[in-house]
């Protein structure tokens, strides 16, 4: 059956990458998804060869990624972090790891066209996270951190420092600041519409080592320097960075730059 798929065409199913492997379709979480899938193939296709290997293929797709394993940190129990839990922890790791890689991405020179369905992902993942939850899902007040939330229960192990450490990580990464080699460089790439003030112009406001620092939605990417001695016009410059001469400035929190505009 996932031979004739590939003959004719379709990829509900299966699929040949450019390499010449085949795989299953990546939007299936879990074979359930690949029964449904099973079950909606067009008429073209043999019915009574699919209900004959229907078996077959999920088995093949269990044996491949054993999704029954994964279970959290215990295969037998249904309360810490076992069978039936939201492990908050984790779902912010996989944020944090994302959004360090596209950031990497946008570092060595990607487009933001090319990054976007990455940052699509990003944003999809970020919904997962606690925080975005309503009480009821999240088994306590959303803003407070939390290990997990069984199924059974509310949210369970306050406290949990090393997720509100990795989400402001994770934040550093949506206003893309990166240090390197002397010199800021500003590549807000999982910035979305909602981060920017509704205003006469969209914008939004931060600082970086205590020099306010406001990214303004615009047609082209540039970094514009205005300076407290009214004497320095500002300069605009059409990059993503920071000259190492500014960024010390900031560094060495002298007060002399009053401010940097980025253009996004």
């Amino acid at each position: 059956m996932l031979k004739k798929l590939v003959h004719v065409g379709n990829k509900q199913i299966v699929l040949k990458d450019i390499e010449g492997k085949y795989h299953f379709n990546a939007s299936f979480k879990n074979v359930s998804h690949l029964q449904h899938a099973l079950r909606d193939l067009p008429e073209g296709i043999d019915s009574s060869l699919i209900e004959l290997e229907t078996e077959l293929v999920c088995q093949i797709y269990e044996d491949i990624f054993q999704h029954r394993y994964f279970t959290g940190r215990s295969g037998s129990y249904y309360k810490y972090e076992g069978l039936g839990s939201i492990y908050w922890h984790l779902v912010s790791k996989l944020l944090l790891t994302l959004g360090e890689n596209i950031v990497d991405f946008a570092e060595k020179g990607y487009e933001q066209e090319q990054l976007k369905p990455l940052a699509e992902y990003y944003h999809k993942v970020k919904q997962g996270i606690g925080v975005h939850k309503n009480p009821k899902n999240y088994g306590a007040f959303p803003t407070d951190p939390y290990s997990h939330t069984p199924s059974m229960m509310g949210a369970q192990q306050p406290g949990l420092t090393g997720q509100v450490k990795e989400d402001f990580l994770s934040r550093f990464n949506e206003l893309g600041i990166i240090i390197n080699d002397g010199e800021i460089y500003i590549l807000p790439i999982l910035l979305s519409e909602n981060d920017f003030i509704k205003d006469s112009a969209d914008y939004l406001n931060l600082t970086l080592c205590g020099t306010p620092i406001k990214l303004v939605k615009a047609d082209e990417s540039a970094i514009e320097g205005h300076w407290h001695n009214q004497a320095i016009k500002p300069k605009r410059l059409a990059l993503k960075r920071i000259p190492k001469g500014v960024s010390h400035e900031l560094f060495s929190r002298t007060n002399q730059v009053e401010k940097i505009v980025v253009y996004v």
